[in-house]
């Protein structure tokens, strides 16, 4: 998990310090390398063509924990990019674990119940994703998901 939020500090397009996340799809049976990991770690970035952001569009606004705070931010979060990676890299994500540095938002947890993952394994909750928490657990436990959180 450490190498996975280096990873996030490093790479992250988002100019939040708080929001530097990292993940990573890790296939059923595949053995966990350092090279393996910074290959295919995923962090929240801006689309393919899209310019990176010059300020943060949720302070400036100050809608933190309002409907439109999901949307106003131009960021992929970490968990999409990387299911979309492990897709591109035809890796079987079916029963696979998601490794993040950060408990799953709303909108990711869908995503990765659609994808098939079957273990979720986070780091931190950050005070924006409590409220939704209950939801996404809710989702997890419908689909049979594993999840817990390492330090």
């Amino acid at each position: 998990m450490q190498r996975l939020k280096k990873i996030a500090e490093i790479r992250s397009s988002c100019l939040r310090s708080d929001r530097k996340i990292a993940a990573l799809v890790i296939p059923i049976n595949r053995v966990v390398t350092d090279l393996f990991i910074d290959v295919n770690a995923s962090v929240n970035h801006n689309p393919i063509g899209i310019s990176h952001c010059r300020s943060c569009s949720r302070q400036d606004v100050n809608i933190m924990g309002s409907d439109l705070y999901h949307y106003s931010c131009n960021i992929i979060h970490a968990e999409v990019s990387a299911i979309i990676k492990a897709y591109e890299k035809h890796f079987v994500v079916r029963g696979s674990v998601l490794l993040t540095t950060v408990f799953p938002c709303f909108n990711c947890a869908k995503t990765i119940c659609t994808s098939g993952i079957k273990k979720v394994i986070y780091n931190v909750v950050y005070d924006g994703h409590q409220n939704e928490m209950e939801k996404v657990m809710y989702y997890f436990r419908k689909t049979g998901k594993i999840f817990y959180m390492v330090s």
